[in-house]
C-alpha cells in the first residue's frame, strides 16, 4: 500500500481572553447571564520543516492548524480569512468568538472570501426582516447564498448566531 505524502503541519499562535459570562443569579440553574466577551489575537505562523517542527518553533501552547490548498513554505506570505460572530442560548449571549474559514496565499482571494461572507450576512438580513417569520408563505425563500463554506455549514448562522466581522489577517509564515 503506498503512503501519501504527509504536507507539513502549519499552525497559527494566538492568544485569548474571555471577559462575562457570569450567572445574574448563581442559585438559581435556569439563571441569566451576563454577555460574554471574547478577545482573540493571533500571533506568528509556523510551518513544518524537516529539521525543525512547526510546534517546536513557539513556545505558545494555544495553537490551531491551518490549511492551505497551495503548497506554504517558510517566508511564504499568506493571508487569513477569520470569522468573528456572536452565538449563545436562551440564557445568555457570547460575542467575538472566532473561526477559521479560509487560507490563501493570494491576497485577493482572501478579500474576496470576506466579502462574499459579508454580503450573503447582508442579503440574508435583508431578506429576514422583510419576511417575518409570522408573515412567510411556502413559496418564500431566502436568497441564495453566494459563498460556499468548504465545510458545508457556516458557524455564524443559526438561530442564536449572527455574523459580527469578517478580518483578513496577514502572516509571514516563519
Amino acid at each position: 500500500m503506498e503512503e501519501k505524502e504527509k504536507k507539513p503541519e502549519l499552525v497559527l499562535t494566538y492568544t485569548e481572553y474571555h471577559t462575562g459570562g457570569e450567572a445574574t443569579n448563581p442559585e438559581d440553574e435556569w439563571t441569566d447571564h451576563e454577555p460574554e466577551y471574547i478577545e482573540w489575537n493571533p500571533g506568528k505562523v509556523y510551518i513544518d520543516e524537516p529539521e525543525r517542527k512547526a510546534r517546536e518553533k513557539t513556545a505558545e501552547w494555544r495553537v490551531e492548524c491551518l490549511e492551505c490548498e497551495e503548497p506554504v513554505k517558510p517566508g511564504d506570505k499568506i493571508w487569513v480569512v477569520v470569522v468573528r460572530y456572536q452565538t449563545g442560548s436562551t440564557f445568555g449571549t457570547s460575542h467575538g468568538n472566532w473561526h477559521i474559514e479560509a487560507v490563501f496565499k493570494n491576497m485577493d482571494k482572501a478579500l474576496d472570501v470576506a466579502d462574499q461572507i459579508r454580503k450573503d450576512d447582508a442579503a440574508q438580513r435583508e431578506w429576514n426582516y422583510s419576511h417575518p417569520s409570522y408573515k412567510r408563505k411556502a413559496k418564500d425563500r431566502p436568497p441564495e447564498d453566494k459563498y460556499v463554506s468548504p465545510r458545508g455549514y457556516k458557524c455564524w448562522q443559526g438561530y442564536f448566531e449572527a455574523l459580527e466581522d469578517v478580518q483578513v489577517e496577514s502572516f509571514t509564515v516563519e
